[in-house]
């Protein structure tokens, strides 16, 4: 299933830069940092309220296919960590979860280029395909024992 996901994102990005011969088209490779964090509602109560941000980054491959003068679609494939870490305390037990999650993201954006001086400003927007490709779950408990104090 990886295998099939993989090599077809190769051959839509493949096709796509054969389609944009008229385009100017250049590949290049993205990077950067992710943080990452919980939060939601289940059964109107606030959950993930307690959660930590857990550090991860996202590398990958992207096309730029320019179109007009301002106007580009990015398409890419990226591999991606995220996670988050949450404590709970309860009758004097300590448990502490942390979820390492590993993606491959099909990011498929279009965008607008602002040339701003010497800076050059891009507005993107699109949607993006998801993959779950590893999850890793931990768990620690911490039982405090209750000593009376000795005088």
């Amino acid at each position: 299933m990886r295998k099939n996901l993989l090599y077809s994102s190769l051959a839509i990005l493949l096709f796509l830069s054969v389609q944009s011969t008229f385009a100017q088209t250049r590949i290049g490779i993205k990077g950067g940092l992710n943080l990452a964090d919980m939060n939601g509602k289940s059964d109107g109560e606030s959950v993930g309220s307690d959660t930590d941000l857990i550090t991860g980054f996202h590398v990958g491959v992207v096309a730029d296919i320019t179109f007009a003068d301002s106007f580009f679609f990015q398409p890419g494939i990226l591999f991606s960590t995220k996670g988050f870490k949450v404590e709970e305390e309860s009758l004097g037990v300590t448990a502490t979860a942390t979820t390492n999650t590993s993606y491959l993201e099909v990011p498929l954006n279009v965008g607008y280029r602002i040339d701003a001086g010497g800076a050059k400003i891009n507005l993107m927007v699109g949607p993006y395909y998801a993959m779950l490709w590893e999850e890793k779950l931990k768990l620690k408990r911490v039982l405090e024992v209750l000593q009376p104090k000795k005088k």
